[in-house]
């Protein structure tokens, strides 16, 4: 019988892995490392872009649910005011080797958000384009390189 790791377990569901042999590598990764705890694998999967990408896709699909009749653009515009928005009002920084936006750099992209969805596609490139803001934060600092095997491990 297969039992959920407690990384697993902890987990929102907007970002659990969805089938049982990712959750298997992913634990199997865990344990090669002493010390992984569950709590410091529930960190790498929420700071992954594996997590940025699937936090993006629950975050259309729920407004989708509540906005029906919007235009994929409108949805869009929501998904990155989100992120933007996000941004805004997080607490002081914890990771000491981000580098957040400033106040007025996101306050500029809302006030442009417009005219930045108006050069976008598809989705996909939504999703690149936080994937560039976080990038542009240092926000997948990776020294050692586990967290790039993780995000691997999590995208097969």
């Amino acid at each position: 019988m297969f039992s959920e790791p407690q990384w697993y377990k902890i987990l929102p569901d907007s970002v659990k892995p969805i089938d049982k042999k990712t959750i298997e590598r992913v634990e199997i990764f865990r344990n090669k490392y002493p010390g992984f705890t569950h709590e410091k694998m529930f960190m790498a999967i929420m700071v992954s872009t594996w997590a940025v990408k699937r936090i993006q896709k629950y975050t259309l699909e729920l407004i989708r649910s509540h906005l029906p009749t919007a235009s994929e653009r409108e949805l869009w515009t929501r998904v990155l005011r989100a992120r933007l928005d996000t941004k805004l009002h997080s607490p002081p920084e914890t990771d000491p080797f981000a580098k957040p936006l400033s106040k007025e750099k996101i306050l500029s992209r809302i006030k442009n958000i417009d005219k930045i969805v108006s050069n976008f596609k598809t989705f996909d490139d939504v999703v690149d384009y936080i994937i560039e803001m976080d990038e542009e934060e240092n926000r997948f600092y990776d020294p050692t390189g586990m967290q790039s095997e993780l995000n691997s491990l999590l995208e097969i």
